[in-house]
C-alpha cells in the first residue's frame, strides 16, 4: 500500500511538472504575439493560443489539486521560471546569465525543501 502511494505521488509530481511547462507557453506565445501587430490574424492567432494554453492548464490544475494540497501545488508553480529560462534561450535566442541560473536553482531549491513537509 506504502508502495503504491509513492508512485501516485510521484505521478501527481510529474503531472504537475509537465502542467506548469504547459503554462509557460502562455508566455511564449504572448511574447510570440508581440511582434505582431494588435488585433492583426496573426496576433489574434497568437493570443488565443495563449489563451488556450491557459484553459487547458486550468483543467489539469483543477485535476491535481483532487490529489495534492494547494499549499503544495502552487509551491510547484515556481518551475515556471526554470521553463521560461529554457524556452528564452531555445526559443528565443537571449542570453541566459549566470545570476538568472543561479536564481532558478535557489527557486529549484525552496520548491525540493517546501515539499518535504
Amino acid at each position: 500500500m506504502e508502495n503504491n502511494k509513492k508512485k501516485n505521488g510521484l505521478a501527481i509530481s510529474i503531472a504537475l511538472f509537465l502542467a506548469v511547462g504547459l503554462y509557460s507557453f502562455s508566455a511564449v506565445f504572448g511574447k510570440f504575439s508581440a511582434f505582431y501587430k494588435v488585433m492583426s490574424w496573426q496576433w489574434i492567432l497568437l493570443y488565443g493560443c495563449s489563451l488556450g494554453v491557459l484553459m487547458l492548464y486550468s483543467v489539469i490544475w483543477q485535476l491535481i489539486l483532487e490529489r495534492i494540497s494547494l499549499s503544495q501545488a502552487y509551491m510547484s508553480k515556481g518551475f515556471y521560471y526554470g521553463f521560461i529560462l529554457l524556452w528564452s534561450a531555445l526559443i528565443f535566442h537571449e542570453t541566459i546569465t549566470w545570476n538568472k541560473i543561479l536564481g532558478v536553482i535557489i527557486i529549484t531549491i525552496g520548491i525540493v525543501v517546501g515539499k518535504k513537509e
